[in-house]
């Protein structure tokens, strides 16, 4: 892998992060993603694999399971982080080994 100092993972609650997709989605397209089915179905599709990226329910190789995988491939410390809690916890530097996030 590249050279980097630090890895940072940030991992978000599913409510929390499906939550900002749809407002990120409605910023970028406002009213379109009603009135256009193409649109809406581009909108619906990205909000289920979103839903399922922590069980990896949806279907592709963007998984929380994959993405921890991803990360023990790291030379350098990966910090984890579930801002959503204590600063502190949640928090792991590793060297080749994914962080534990549950």
């Amino acid at each position: 892998m590249a050279a980097f100092d630090l890895v940072v993972f940030l991992w978000l609650p599913p409510a929390l992060r499906l939550r900002r997709l749809r407002q990120r989605e409605h910023a970028r397209y406002s009213d379109v993603i009603t009135t256009n089915p193409a649109r809406t179905a581009q909108t619906e599709a990205l909000l289920a694999r979103a839903a399922g990226y922590d069980d990896g329910s949806c279907g592709g190789s963007r998984t929380l399971a994959n993405h921890l995988a991803w990360l023990g491939h790291f030379d350098c410390p990966v910090l984890a982080r579930r801002p959503h809690r204590d600063l502190t916890a949640g928090c792991h530097a590793s060297r080749n080994n994914p962080p534990e996030i549950s």
